[in-house]
């Protein structure tokens, strides 16, 4: 009896030490993007479009990996800052973001948390702001769920604060 224990308790290490080995560590990459500038972040129903200046971008990228190397799961945790230009007034705000992306490869979404966008007005803080939880399908953009201030919300703000 003690042989056989012996026996299974070899056997369960081997498994164990084998699963381990197989399952693959995340591969994890931080990045800083930009600065970049020129473009067109939303056009408004006022006649003028927001341009998108001086972005700013620190990501850490987390990914994992079935056995065969295909992307599973992909978590980003975002910050980034830049000023959005009123292309016909000049004027211009800051803005920012602190958000979690997450991309699901066998779901085919993509679910975004946190603080998204916040404007800030110089004198009156935070004035507008993108916060929540949004499930968007990642090949078409299509909004599945929406939790908290959306970002259709803030652009449609933002275009007001831009237009003084």
């Amino acid at each position: 009896m003690h042989r056989l224990l012996s026996v299974f308790a070899v056997l369960f290490s081997v498994m164990v030490l084998t699963g381990t080995a197989a399952a693959s560590a995340p591969v994890i990459v931080d990045e800083h993007l930009g600065p970049f500038s020129g473009g067109i972040y939303e056009s408004c129903v006022q006649g003028f479009d927001m341009i998108q200046n001086d972005l700013l971008i620190d990501r850490r990228l987390i990914d994992f990996f079935d056995s065969s190397g295909a992307l599973q799961r992909e978590i980003r945790h975002i910050e980034f800052t830049a000023t959005l230009v009123n292309s016909s007034t000049g004027y211009s705000l800051p803005y920012l973001g602190r958000l979690t992306r997450v991309f699901d490869a066998e779901a085919g979404t993509v679910t975004l948390t946190g603080l998204l966008r916040q404007t800030q007005v110089p004198g009156l803080g935070a004035v507008d702001l993108a916060t929540g939880r949004e499930v968007i399908v990642d090949a078409t953009d299509e909004v599945l769920f929406a939790a908290g201030q959306t970002r259709t919300n803030y652009d449609a703000r933002l275009c007001e604060l831009l237009d003084p």
